[in-house]
């Protein structure tokens, strides 16, 4: 997904018919798995500081 995210990513199949063909289905395979890259890494705490939330306060 690193390399999807540098620029354009350009799919090429042989079909005539684009809308037939496995390219729709690989689109949306794409867009899905980066939106859950996005969604696992917002929701992931990444230092210290964002622990504060999950911490009991009566430590």
């Amino acid at each position: 997904m690193r390399l999807a995210r540098q620029g354009r990513l350009t799919l090429l199949s042989a079909a005539r018919d684009l809308e037939g063909s496995h390219l729709p289905v690989l689109r949306e395979a794409l867009l899905e798995a980066l939106y859950e890259e996005d969604r696992q890494t917002d929701d992931a705490p990444s230092s210290a500081p964002c622990y504060a939330g999950h911490l009991d306060s009566e430590i």
